[in-house]
């Protein structure tokens, strides 16, 4: 099958050399060609297969090869990556639902808010998110809960430490999208300014989210971090890895299994 080929860039910096020659890549069975600037370090899966992809905002495409070595912090600030993982002992759905309902040992944890959807307070929607949060009366209800018990001594969190929840549901009621954040309590720490993502210095640590989604047809699972400042481009940044894998798909195989052995 024919994959696309982009040209061949080679830049040779400090005495190493980055190109964005394609790099064979499995996501279980189903094998890419990504070019090589695509990944993380800039040179392709990890010696056990592993696939970390980043882009950069606005244009969501990756850094010139070598770029990484030499990268301004506005371009540090802007870039959006993580794991893509091949998903083959759940189901895809099943992966989603225990990001927000997890199947915890006990059943205070089950029932801690901080972990579970179901026991948090849905918020006014935010760029088409659902928004969830633990609310003082979430906060009150599970203290009464665990009064008097081991638990009760270090519950609750600090307040920043807290995490706003953003979830999507398809028309069948599955989570296709879950962005956990920092909470809003917490300022962005950056701007988006002329295209630039752009430090706020006198605000300490910046607010960051990490996204979930599924990319169903490859059966893959995607961890995404970036600054909370970008939460609003969420649809565009999933599209762009749905079509990343798209645009390198090759076919299908076996050479993912020589990763395993």
């Amino acid at each position: 099958m024919q994959y696309a080929q982009e040209p061949l860039i080679i830049n040779d910096a400090d005495g190493y050399t980055y190109t964005n020659a394609p790099q064979e890549t499995w996501l279980g069975p189903h094998r890419f060609m990504i070019p090589a600037n695509y990944f993380t370090d800039q040179a392709g899966p990890d010696f056990q297969g592993g696939v970390t992809m980043q882009v950069k905002w606005p244009e969501l495409k990756p850094l010139p090869p070598g770029r990484r070595r030499v990268m301004s912090m506005p371009e540090f600030f802007a870039l959006v990556g993580g794991d893509i993982n091949y998903v083959d002992r759940l189901p895809w759905q099943e992966s989603m639902e225990n990001g927000v309902s997890p199947p915890l040992p006990t059943f205070l944890d089950r029932r801690d808010p901080v972990w579970n959807l179901a026991y948090r307070t849905r918020g006014e929607d935010v760029h088409g998110l659902q928004r969830w949060y633990v609310s003082d009366r979430d906060k009150q209800l599970f203290r009464d809960i665990v009064k008097g018990q081991e638990y009760f001594q270090y519950w609750p969190p600090r307040p920043e430490d807290i995490r706003d929840w953003y979830i999507r549901r398809d028309a069948q009621g599955q989570l296709v999208t879950h962005i956990v954040c920092s909470p809003q309590i917490q300022p962005d720490g950056l701007v988006l300014q002329d295209g630039r993502v752009v430090d706020v210095p006198e605000v300490r640590r910046s607010a960051l989210c990490t996204h979930y989604f599924a990319i169903p047809k490859y059966k893959a699972l995607v961890s995404l971090g970036y600054a909370r400042v970008l939460l609003g481009e969420w649809q565009s940044i999933e599209q762009t890895y749905r079509q990343n894998l798209d645009r390198y798909y090759v076919g299908e195989g076996e050479g993912w299994k020589k990763k395993e052995e």
